[in-house]
């Protein structure tokens, strides 16, 4: 965001690296992304916590939702700047998971956010 400020002053800029989860919080993440828990994903992503971490055989928080058809938390980790270009154990992206379990919605937005469609699962 942008303001102007009125006087010279001194800005400090604090840059704040990612928190680590515990493997007992990981359930729970997983739990309100599939869910559709947005104000808990929010507040996740808030702490700071990185939308592309890995739970266990490549799966990412943004391949879950999309798997999970919820876009609202899809939304949410793409302003949150989730690679959706990333594969799983299996070779497949947020897109792929959508589009191979009918998730219109979710597909269509993850198109919106341009997508790749020539990866190959």
């Amino acid at each position: 965001d942008s303001c102007q400020l009125d006087a010279p002053g001194d800005l400090q800029l604090v840059l704040l690296g990612f928190r680590d989860i515990p493997d007992s919080g990981a359930a729970e993440i997983v739990t309100a992304v599939v869910h559709g828990c947005v104000s808990w994903v929010f507040q996740l992503l808030m702490e700071p916590q990185d939308p592309n971490m890995n739970f266990g055989n490549g799966q990412r928080l943004l391949q879950l939702a999309a798997k999970a058809g919820r876009s609202d938390v899809v939304r949410l980790l793409l302003e949150a700047e989730a690679d959706q270009e990333l594969v799983d154990g299996s070779g497949r992206t947020a897109l792929s998971w959508a589009a191979g379990k009918g998730r219109l919605e979710t597909a269509c937005l993850l198109l919106e956010a341009k997508a790749n469609m020539d990866v190959v699962d």
